[in-house]
């Protein structure tokens, strides 16, 4: 029997998986990283795990290098492949990304807290796209407050504002802000 598209497309994933690990390998050498790169099955999909005694100058700071190569390493696997069947890997160091999803959740719950007790919406610093699904996700069931993201990447921000409280009701806020800035501005100028 002749092979189904389905095992082509599965093939085709295990060489980019393959492609990807040779190619972190072949980068952490040339850098003279000392780091292991394991490959492991996870919920959230395919994940490279690079531990050793230069794990921490792959993790970078905040995170940056580590999601840096993960786009990279994104990127050049899927070069060519159809969206259907692209392979989504995701790169982690010494259990960073977890140690991050937990401050972000408590971070979520501090920030939803505020707001709930203060009834006015906190809007977070820039984040990543992954940490902003987080705070999203950690909220999604809170019946009292609401999340959306304003700004553009890299600047991009989390809301967490009261339930009912809109993106237009924020944009609306922050351009009287703006305004009350400008009037606060002219009368010290006129003094």
């Amino acid at each position: 029997m002749g092979d189904t598209s389905r095992d082509k497309g599965i093939s085709g994933k295990v060489e980019r998986l393959r492609q990807a690990r040779e190619f972190l390998e072949g980068l952490f050498q040339r850098m003279g990283a000392q780091v292991d790169v394991t490959l492991k099955y996870l919920p959230e999909g395919p994940t490279f795990d690079i531990t050793g005694k230069d794990a921490g100058m792959i993790i970078g700071r905040h995170g940056r290098t580590l999601l840096s190569l993960q786009y990279l390493v994104n990127l050049i696997i899927n070069q060519g492949v159809s969206k259907r069947d692209e392979v989504r890997v995701i790169l982690d160091s010494q259990g960073y990304r977890s140690r991050k999803e937990n401050q972000l959740r408590d971070l979520a719950t501090k920030m939803a807290a505020r707001v709930k007790r203060t009834g006015k919406p906190v809007t977070l610093n820039p984040m990543l796209p992954f940490e902003r699904k987080v705070i999203h996700t950690t909220l999604s069931e809170d019946e009292e407050i609401t999340t959306f993201s304003v700004g553009r990447n890299p600047y991009k921000r989390v809301v967490i504002a009261p339930a009912g409280f809109t993106q237009e009701d924020y944009e609306r806020m922050i351009r009287e802000n703006d305004q009350n800035s400008e009037l606060a501005s002219e009368n010290l100028s006129n003094d």
